[in-house]
């Protein structure tokens, strides 16, 4: 019997699912490109759950060593002073979490996704304490959902350290993928409702617990960049936040730490940093801290200059 014809699937919602599928596959080429340690993930949706159109969250699953085995195996042998370097927050976490307080962990996605997954193992090896995954959430995009790491599904990878939410960005990514809005608001929609239920403070009733949460999240929710500038070195552009993400990102009302990552070569190590950790209260905090976050990661680059600004298509 065919998958549209069993018993509860909807023959028009699988139609479509599909074919988001296959755009999703074609968006995700331009980033396969860039490193060889991703792969299109088959769409098997009996087999990867998470790849159907009406699943936005998945996890927590069985705590497992493999995010951390990965992460390490991606980002060599510096990922182990990363951890040193997170596990300085954990105390603070942990007391944010128990006063029900928010924990923001933010990326730039300086040259590609892996940059989330991989400082959210960081911190879930520092914290070592399996009880993190219950307070832990992953902001993605439903384009994660067709990635392997190292022949891995990266939403596997994710799912041991917490719950992973994943959306589709209105960026230019997805206007370039074919997307029609009708669409993304069909897979935006019940993930934003539960994301704000869970972490903003005056939608303190609707949690599941009392606690705060653990949230890792690019707020630019594409990769940066690289624009030829006349009479000057490339720039490295990270998008700027749009305005409702910058917004619903205040309304955590969290204590953000960032983090910039370049992952390695065969011939060059992985580089990392962190930007002075700050509370986000409004939108401009958001922008601040991304802005000094460029400003940050220009050492990991001696051919282009980084900035966080507002791209022209975004204009």
């Amino acid at each position: 019997m065919s998958e549209a014809l069993r018993p509860g699937v909807d023959a028009e919602l699988l139609a479509k699912e599909e074919a988001v599928q296959v755009r999703l596959g074609e968006w995700l080429r331009g980033h396969l490109e860039k490193d060889e340690r991703m792969t299109l993930l088959d769409y098997d949706r009996l087999h990867y759950p998470f790849q159907r159109l009406d699943v936005h969250c998945y996890g927590p699953i069985e705590p497992s060593a493999e995010p951390v085995e990965t992460a390490r195996m991606v980002m060599g042998p510096t990922f182990d002073h990363l951890v040193e370097k997170m596990r300085q927050y954990v105390p603070l976490i942990k007391d944010r979490l128990a006063r029900g307080e928010n924990t923001l962990i933010i990326t730039p996605h300086l040259e590609d996704i892996l940059d989330t997954p991989i400082a959210e193992a960081a911190l879930y090896c520092a914290y070592g304490d399996d009880s993190f995954a219950n307070d832990s959430m992953i902001l993605t995009g439903k384009i994660v959902s067709r990635l392997a790491i190292n022949g891995s599904a990266a939403v596997d990878m994710m799912a041991p350290m917490g719950r992973v939410y994943m959306e589709v960005p209105r960026t230019g990514s997805a206007r370039n993928a074919d997307l029609d809005d009708e669409t993304i608001k069909l897979m935006n929609w019940s993930m934003m409702r539960e994301v704000a239920n869970e972490t903003w403070q005056d939608r303190r009733s609707h949690r599941s617990n009392d606690r705060g949460k653990v949230i890792h999240q690019a707020p630019s929710n594409t990769t940066a960049k690289v624009i030829p500038d006349r009479g000057r070195s490339k720039t490295l552009v990270i998008p700027k936040a749009d305005r409702a993400t910058a917004k619903f990102i205040a309304r955590y009302k969290a204590y953000a730490i960032p983090v910039g990552l370049r992952l390695g070569s065969e011939s060059t190590q992985s580089r990392w940093a962190l930007g002075a950790p700050d509370h986000i209260y409004e939108p401009g905090d958001l922008h601040r801290m991304m802005g000094d976050l460029a400003v940050t990661c220009q050492s990991f680059f001696e051919d282009k200059i980084v900035e966080y600004r507002e791209l022209e298509q975004q204009k």
